[in-house]
């Protein structure tokens, strides 16, 4: 071997250490990800692989960019989509009942649960007892008598007054005390009650 090709062996070692060195600084600064730099050592050939960043995507995907919030600028929130307005709603006034015309002398309205009276009309004046008076004969004529027994109408049905309300009597006719009754009750019969409070006594005494 001649000098020069002993002076030439060393200087293109040196070469291919700079140039593989100035190859390897260029891969490094090249991005985030480096790829394998390839030095020739004479007739060798050696692959260094750089380090790839922590958390790095597989070859092939694309990284996700995320956007900072410039700093004093306010965190942005999702915006909340205000409910329609609903119309108000108009109640109907309540309408307004009127009092009833009564032609009835007295009247009383009275609460069945509790016994009291909500309203009443005329309840201070006296008045006749009416059709009370027929009730009372019915329950005398009950303890009385039998409620089959057999009652002849008497002569002074025909004294009644004329307005009275009758079952339709004829002196001398003969009537259970349970036909009488029901006259009294279902007609609100004068002459049925005439008939019962003499059947037994007279009409003074009953």
């Amino acid at each position: 071997m001649s000098r020069r090709s002993r002076r030439v062996g060393p200087l293109l070692l040196a070469a291919s250490l700079v140039a593989g060195a100035v190859g390897l600084t260029l891969t490094q600064h090249a991005g985030p990800r480096i790829t394998a730099g390839t030095v020739l050592l004479g007739n060798a050939q050696a692959t260094d692989f750089a380090p790839e960043p922590e958390n790095a995507p597989p070859h092939g995907k694309a990284t996700p960019i995320a956007t900072a919030t410039p700093a004093g600028a306010p965190t942005p929130t999702a915006t909340s989509v205000p409910a329609p307005a609903q119309a108000p709603v108009h109640h109907a006034p309540a309408p307004v009942v009127p009092l009833p015309v009564i032609s009835a002398h007295e009247v009383a309205l009275l609460n069945l649960d509790n016994g009291r009276y909500l309203w009443q009309s005329g309840s201070t004046q006296p008045w006749a007892p009416a059709s009370l008076a027929k009730i009372f004969t019915a329950m005398v004529a009950m303890d009385l008598m039998r409620l089959d027994t057999q009652v002849t109408v008497p002569q002074s049905i025909t004294l009644l007054p004329w307005d009275s309300t009758v079952m339709g009597l004829t002196p001398g006719e003969r009537l259970s005390v349970r036909e009488l009754l029901d006259g009294i009750f279902l007609r609100s019969a004068n002459d049925a009650a005439e008939t019962l409070a003499s059947a037994v006594t007279s009409r003074a005494g009953f």
